[in-house]
């Protein structure tokens, strides 16, 4: 992996600093950065180099920071009374971004049981270079030491792919619809059927049905999908791929959970799977 800097976009603003070579996707120049959305006092000529990233990238330093600013805020609204009590094993160097991740994750004990879950921090382990903290049953997902990016593991190989989601909006999600499913008293899925599934302005569509008590998780970048949380322990993912949508509402007061699902407006066409209600 070759370390070198520049110029970069990143969700259409213009920053300097360090990043992989191999993470560039394409290359374009200043001439066309928007004066509004240059994030950095660098002095810079029309002709200076600026790159955009796969969308499966190390995170850059201010992704770094978005990632710590999102964590926090999970951490305030995620409600749990148990602790894993354990720490990394001895033998591992484990990244700041895997570090923070368990900051967060430590007072919320369910999120490391059942099929689908985070690894405890003594039981992370490196295959192939890549730290292994997640699993689906049997199938790990990797932290990639050499790249710092999300690694598959697929008919017993270690793959990347650069059109995959990054690590910071993996970890986003799998926290969000974990907790909803494990630890929230009072959740429930809906399949969605009406114009919102389709929408170009599926953001519009939740603010007005949710604007007055949940907020956009901000740092959640991924195409169709969103997070949005409560001070009342509450929160909904929402995803769409354009053929379908689903979201996920739980919370841990019953009050706030029915005012979210009376919020949601019958022309989506919920169909509802209720799990804990």
């Amino acid at each position: 992996m070759t370390k070198t800097e520049g110029f970069y976009k990143i969700n259409g603003y213009v920053y300097y600093g360090e990043y992989f070579a191999e993470d560039v996707l394409n290359e374009s120049t200043m001439r066309f950065a928007n004066p509004d959305r240059i994030k950095t006092n660098r002095p810079f000529k029309d002709n200076d180099m600026l790159v955009g990233f796969n969308q499966n990238h190390a995170l850059t330093e201010p992704e770094l920071a978005n990632f710590k600013s999102g964590l926090d805020t999970l951490k305030k609204v995620l409600c749990s009374e148990k602790t894993v009590e354990s720490d990394f094993p001895d033998n591992v160097e484990v990244p700041a971004e895997i570090k923070y991740l368990y900051g967060c994750l430590k007072n919320i004990s369910e999120l490391f049981e059942g099929k689908e879950r985070f690894l405890k921090p003594n039981e992370i382990y490196i295959d192939n270079n890549n730290l292994v903290f997640y699993k689906s049953k049997r199938t790990p997902t990797g932290f990639s030491m050499e790249r710092h990016t999300l690694m598959r593991y697929y008919k017993k190989e270690w793959s990347f792919y650069g059109y995959d989601t990054d690590f910071m909006q993996f970890v986003f999600q799998y926290i969000s619809s974990n907790y909803i499913d494990k630890v929230c008293p009072y959740s429930s899925k809906a399949v969605l059927r009406g114009e919102i599934k389709s929408s170009f302005n599926t953001a519009e569509y939740l603010q007005k049905a949710f604007g007055d008590t949940m907020k956009f998780l901000k740092e959640y970048k991924n195409y169709g999908h969103y997070i949005l949380y409560g001070e009342n322990k509450s929160l909904i993912w929402y995803r769409s791929s354009g053929m379908y949508a689903d979201m996920y509402i739980g919370s841990c007061d019953e009050t706030a959970f029915h005012k979210m699902i009376n919020s949601v407006p019958s022309e989506w066409k919920p169909q509802w799977k209720n799990d804990k209600t």
